[in-house]
């Protein structure tokens, strides 16, 4: 029985190759958007009502200081220096 949320085994993206760089980029994307799209209601109740980061997605203090990554909300557009 194959997992819901496994890759295709099939299908146009298959034919396509990507250094790591570029892979890891897509693949980032593809998780920011579909945590985007996840209602604010529906996420655990650690994350919801937390303060927006002035930063948002762009913010390099959320990647080394797990606290800061978990106090504020980094899924959000850039309000500071953007």
């Amino acid at each position: 029985v194959r997992h819901p949320a496994a890759l295709p085994e099939s299908g146009p993206w298959l034919a396509h190759d990507a250094c790591r760089s570029c892979g890891l980029g897509v693949l980032r994307e593809a998780v920011y958007a579909l945590r985007a799209r996840i209602p604010m209601a529906e996420l655990p109740a650690r994350a919801q009502g937390r303060q927006d980061c002035w930063y948002g997605r762009a913010c390099r203090t959320q990647n080394h200081r797990p606290a800061h990554a978990a106090r504020l909300n980094h899924i959000c557009v850039q309000r500071r220096f953007g």
